[in-house]
């Protein structure tokens, strides 16, 4: 499964679907990743999330997990999957509201979705959403407060609702 993550990593592809039929989900997150390895981006992630005031920190703290994080972006204490940060890429002057959740991997009964996400130049997440993997945030959409993204969002459009659509 290691090996499929990184090759997808260097892909172009937006998500992928990995089968697995453990009856023991735990032992399925070392399949997917050196458990260190989440446990080291969390605890840079907290470091990050408590280091809001300074923003120029908290980018240089999230570039360190593998985050592809642009200028002039403005992130808000909120949740960032640990598991595969590097999936994430934030283009320049984006904005994510207080409480939103970016999450890579969705797992089910039979598969793992990994998936990346990216958000690009001058988009808004509004407080407390959730950008579900293998989404892109098209340049100056906005996702209204509160939203759960499920689809791409073309540049230019206002987003919200669970899930969200198109508002204008």
């Amino acid at each position: 499964m290691r090996k499929e993550i990184r090759e997808f990593i260097k892909s172009n592809q937006q998500y992928i679907h990995l089968d697995f039929h453990a009856k023991d989900r735990i032992s399925t997150w070392k399949k997917l990743r050196c458990p260190l390895i989440p446990i080291l981006n969390h605890c840079i992630l907290t470091c990050a999330k408590n280091a809001f005031v300074f923003m120029k920190l908290k980018r240089g703290l999230l570039r360190l997990t593998g985050i592809k994080i642009g200028e002039r972006v403005g992130i808000a204490p909120g949740l960032i999957d640990p598991l595969l940060p590097q999936l994430i890429t934030i283009e320049d002057d984006a904005i994510i509201g207080l409480g939103s959740h970016l999450l890579i991997h969705e797992i089910t009964q039979q598969d793992v979705k990994i998936g990346k996400i990216h958000i690009k130049k001058k988009a808004i997440i509004g407080a407390y959403s959730t950008i579900t993997c293998g989404i892109t945030i098209g340049e100056n959409a906005i996702v209204a407060m509160g939203s759960i993204v499920t689809k791409d969002i073309p540049a230019g459009e206002v987003w919200g609702g669970i899930p969200a659509r198109k508002i204008k």
